[in-house]
């Protein structure tokens, strides 16, 4: 049971000290647990996927395994299990992932590696699982969205893993088969000939239609390996990264070229009143220069007058030196 578990956790977290000799934060985990579920249409298939899961949860924490409940009553049949330290022992022996985080901080990694450390690790273990159990039914490791599948893509996988799941249902069926005709075949000739019988010819009939999987399955395995979804998603990842930096230096340009628009704008609007001012000044010139005219005419014609003057004056002077010269 859960709380079974829990009180066996919570005893075993009393219990633990560190190489230094410290007890455990008040806030550290002292327990593993998940959830392991099964798609609503496959429920005929899960009483044996169950015991499959079950059987490499057993080889995964051995008598570390202290509960598995299963849910029916859900849209999606499921267990929950908890893994517990044994006395003395910190989660870190139950959970792969503060396993490895722990090891990086023992190694001085900075922070980043640290995270992906626990990272790979959970990944880790979700590949050994899938590997052990659910490939074997069909089922896919990753999503279409992880993956970066298209729509067809998604379905001719998921065909292909429909594929290995009903050539194992149908392996099962034929031993099942196989062993029932055996046992019908004992009866008349010995129990112990016919379950012999029966194993022989289940083996017999199990065996060509592994041969006859085996394409497929590996296949599969090729596709479903987390090596190449990764790829394939590092690849995607890459082409999105450099589509976004294509695009924020197209943005730059674009901020760039407003940015010169702008400032001829501002410089144009500078530029507009000082040339009004010149054209100002210039009406104003060309008044002042309309409105002197008539005052250099005027001393113009002065200037004339007094020059005719003194014309005049020298010839009167001239007359009466002729006249004194005449009268003498």
């Amino acid at each position: 049971m859960p709380s079974v578990a829990v009180a066996e956790a919570e005893a075993s977290a009393e219990r633990y000290r560190d190489p230094m000799g410290r007890r455990l934060r008040a806030d550290a985990p002292i327990i593993a647990a998940g959830v392991i579920s099964m798609p609503a249409d496959r429920l005929a298939d899960w009483p044996k996927y169950r015991d499959q899961v079950l059987e490499a949860l057993r080889e995964e924490y051995g008598d570390r395994l202290r509960s598995v409940i299963e849910h029916k009553d859900e849209p999606h049949p499921h267990l929950h299990f908890c893994a517990v330290p044994k006395p003395g022992e910190g989660v870190e022996a139950v959970h792969p992932g503060y396993r490895a985080q722990q090891a990086a901080r023992r190694a001085k990694a900075p922070p980043r590696d640290v995270k992906a450390a626990y990272c790979a690790a959970m990944r880790d273990w979700q590949d050994r699982l899938y590997a052990k159990v659910s490939a074997q039914w069909g089922l896919a490791r990753l999503g279409p969205r992880r993956q970066r599948l298209d729509r067809g893509e998604w379905h001719a996988q998921k065909a292909a893993l429909d594929a290995v799941a009903e050539a194992r249902r149908a392996v099962d069926r034929v031993r099942q088969q196989a062993i029932k005709q055996g046992h019908a075949e004992g009866v008349a000739k010995g129990r112990t000939v016919g379950l012999v019988g029966a194993q022989r010819l289940g083996t017999r009939i199990g065996a060509v239609l592994d041969l006859a999987t085996k394409p497929i399955t590996a296949l599969l395995d090729l596709a479903l390996r987390p090596d190449v979804a990764e790829a394939r998603a590092s690849a995607a990842e890459a082409k999105a990264a450099k589509a976004a930096k294509r695009a924020e230096i197209e943005a730059k340009a674009r901020t760039e070229a407003e940015a010169r628009a702008e400032r001829a704008e501002r410089s144009r609007d500078a530029v507009e009143p000082r040339e009004r001012a010149v054209a100002a000044r210039e009406r104003e010139l060309d008044q002042r220069e309309r409105a002197l005219a008539p005052a250099e005419t005027m001393l113009k014609q002065a200037k004339e007058a007094q020059e005719a003057a003194a014309r005049l004056h020298n010839e009167i002077e001239e007359m009466r030196r002729e006249q004194r010269l005449d009268g003498g």
